[in-house]
């Protein structure tokens, strides 16, 4: 491989002439702009971060490959680092892959033939070739012990399926029975069950629709039906869960249940449980919590001790390339935190604890962190803090029915207004409290954050983790409990218009959404017969538009006739046939009579 030197600040820095090319041959496929070239583009690590990953990439974003053109990249430790670079999917961005990891404490330099925005030569700083500075991270080790999701004393409430043996799910006990509640299917991540951990979907009379169970210490999180390329789609969070955070990626999976895409976190980290959300554009935006040594004299902590640092990111779904990167560490002070320091300094102190982000109209975020009990507007283009709501450093005056704390969930709603679960508290043992739904209507001129509605559970609970909260366009409202095994739905006028509970476990947020699935598998089937005849148990995990189940019965595998029909009877459909056959096998028809499925032929007496 070629390379030629370059002068730089009176170093010398080797450039990869390879890697340079690159930047144009990757262009195959990619999405072209019709727009001039850009004045200036932005880096990710951001210029000054003090946080970036010993793995990260280095994401260029504004330009098409052509107009980004070479990069020098250079740590004031390890030297020159090559590497290869990777186009966009979106064609506005490519991401410079080294080929070795940056070291622990150095300051990385990148050099581009164009202005970096927010760095010297950027905006601001003159013309011509841009320089950004940012300092690598020095990791902390972090004791992590998975929480195991399969215990002996879990193993009550649990369904017994014949024909799914292998499905433990747990139970939902009815307190209220829906009646005008909003259109769609309740979308849990069960933590206690009786087989552990696993995404699951539930009908309005409590009856399984679908469940994936997972084996121990593997934990499920926030199942929901997103878009992707215009098409629903199911996903969820797969990983271990220790200490309120999670080590994990995203799954996509089709109607069919095929998972289809999986969402993984860039620069060396791994994904956290509690957000994810795709985007229109083929990109989707997670979150990281990850361990970095930090001075915490400041908050009355030791020197040398370490912090979690809160990334988030946005990732090019398609490449795996990270558009974006936010860290907390670079934004928010340790003063702002309401979490007492451990106790022992190898425990690590969590902060800040984002746990929901939305991205919202304008190129900004909302993003909720429990323990500074603030919500923070994010600029999606330099990371800047536009404002704060709630905690130490308020730019809002909060009115007293309106304030919260610990909270979940934060959402922007279409009419402007903010939804948000108040935990209130840290602990369960601060018994005066009560959490609820919260609806604020802020005033950004005159700077005051307002009540709207508040919904509290008639049991007054105290959810002092987790929760959830989704506004639906008829006004209703689902609240999702949190670390109550509870879930509600209110109308308009903040009447009950459902009420569950999970029988065991909790789940870390509850969805009601529609959806139809349509599995690749076939039904499952099991077959018993005696003097009365033939009996088969029949279900389809995930199948949501079977009304009428069939059953063919016949001398050969090749000669069946229907011999019963059954109107589907929940998850699991038991049906009656006469003793003299030899094979059966089983037939699902939609509510038009339309075929969806036939079993393969059972034996009888097999």
């Amino acid at each position: 491989m070629t390379s030629r030197v370059a002068p730089f600040r009176g170093r010398l820095f080797v450039r990869s002439a390879a890697a340079a090319v690159a930047l144009v041959l990757v262009t195959a496929g990619c999405t072209t702009r019709a727009s001039s070239k850009p004045s200036s583009v932005r880096i990710f690590p951001s210029p000054g971060s003090k946080v970036a990953s010993p793995s990260t990439q280095i994401s260029v974003r504004g330009g098409s490959p052509e107009d980004i053109g070479s990069l020098t990249v250079a740590g004031s430790t390890s030297g020159s680092h090559p590497g290869r670079v990777q186009a966009h999917s979106d064609g506005r961005g490519v991401s410079f892959i080294p080929d070795a990891a940056f070291e622990p404490g150095e300051t990385v330099t990148v050099t581009s033939k164009i202005a970096i925005a927010g760095a010297a030569g950027g905006i601001g700083g003159g013309t011509g070739a841009g320089t950004g500075t940012f300092t690598i991270a020095t990791p902390a080790e972090q004791k992590w012990e998975p929480m195991p999701t399969v215990r002996a004393d879990w193993q009550t409430g649990a369904l017994t399926l014949k024909s799914r043996p292998d499905l433990r799910p747990s139970s939902l006990t009815i307190t209220t029975p829906a009646s005008r509640t909003a259109a769609g299917l309740l979308m849990l991540t069960m933590q206690g069950g009786p087989s552990g951990s696993g995404p699951e979907i539930i009908d309005d009379a409590g009856r399984l629709v679908w469940y994936e169970p997972l084996p121990d210490k593997t934990s499920a999180a926030d199942l929901r039906v997103q878009t992707m390329g215009g098409k629903p789609v199911l996903t969820w969070w797969k990983g271990s869960l220790a200490t309120g955070m999670g080590r994990g990626h995203y799954i996509v999976m089709d109607q069919t249940y095929t998972e289809i895409a999986t969402v993984k976190a860039g620069n060396g980290y791994t994904a956290d449980l509690h957000d994810m959300r795709l985007m229109p554009d083929g990109s989707a935006w997670i979150m990281i919590y990850t361990p970095v040594k930090w001075d915490l004299s400041p908050a009355g902590g030791p020197a040398d001790g370490f912090a979690f640092d809160n990334v988030v990111q946005q990732i090019d779904v398609a490449t795996g390339s990270v558009l974006f990167e936010w860290h907390s560490l670079d934004h928010v002070g340790l003063d702002e935190s309401f979490r007492p320091l451990p106790e022992t300094p190898e425990a690590g102190w969590d902060y800040f604890h984002v746990n929901s982000l939305d991205v919202e109209r304008g190129g900004t975020l909302l993003l909720s962190a429990r323990n500074t009990s603030t919500l923070y507007r994010i600029d999606a283009a330099t990371g800047a803090v536009r404002w704060r709501l709630g905690g130490k450093k308020s730019d809002f005056m909060v009115a007293e029915n309106a304030a919260f704390g610990w909270q979940h969930d934060a959402r922007l709603l279409p009419d402007g207004t903010i939804s948000l679960f108040d935990n209130a508290a840290a602990t369960e043992e601060e018994k005066s409290k009560v959490s609820a739904a919260l609806r604020l209507k802020l005033d950004e001129e005159a700077k005051t954050a307002t009540l709207v509605s508040r919904l509290e559970h008639s049991s007054k609970l105290l959810a002092a983790s987790r929760g959830s909260v989704l506004r639906f366009e008829n006004g209703n409202t689902f609240v999702g409990w949190g670390s109550k095994p509870n879930m509600s739905e209110y109308d308009a006028d903040g009447n009950v218009v459902f009420d569950a509970r999970m029988d065991p476990g909790v789940s870390y947020r509850t969805h009601r959404t529609p959806w139809t699935g349509r599995p690749a598998a076939e039904p499952a089937v099991v077959v018993s017969s005696g003097a009365g005849g033939v009996s088969v148990a029949v279900s389809w995990n995930g199948d949501t538009q079977t009304t009428t189940w069939e059953l063919l019965a016949g001398e050969s595998a090749t000669a069946l006739e229907r011999v019963a029909t059954v109107p589907r009877a929940g998850f699991e459909t038991e049906l009656t046939g006469p003793a003299a056959v030899a094979f059966v096998a089983v037939r699902a028809l939609d509510a038009n009579g339309t075929v969806l499925a036939t079993s393969q032929a059972r034996v009888v007496g097999a």
